[in-house]
């Protein structure tokens, strides 16, 4: 069971092309790992929301226009750029893409 608990800790982020984005989402797991080893589970939590934030942004920009065209037709009107989006427009415009 430690093992595998211990497994889960550990992610390869050598797919997100972007160095920048794939140090930072290196960065906050990391920092969720941390906090999740001292038992700070309200701030593993939050800080996996940024990891998986940098991770559908990553997986979106890739395929930007549909991702964009998608967007228009959600509930969610901001023109940002996908960068700029708020966690709930990134997961509702993953979601419709089924990524």
């Amino acid at each position: 069971m430690a093992a595998q608990r211990q497994s889960f800790l550990e992610v390869d982020f050598s797919y997100i092309a972007d160095p920048k984005l794939r140090d930072i989402a290196q960065q906050f797991h990391q920092e969720a790992v941390d906090a999740y080893r001292a038992d700070r589970h309200v701030a593993a939590v939050i800080l996996s929301g940024a990891v998986l934030e940098g991770i559908l942004t990553f997986a979106l920009m890739r395929r930007e226009s549909e991702a964009t065209d998608t967007h228009q037709g959600t509930n969610c009107k901001s023109k940002h750029r996908i960068p700029e989006w708020r966690l709930e427009e990134l997961i509702e415009v993953a979601v419709k893409l089924k990524l």
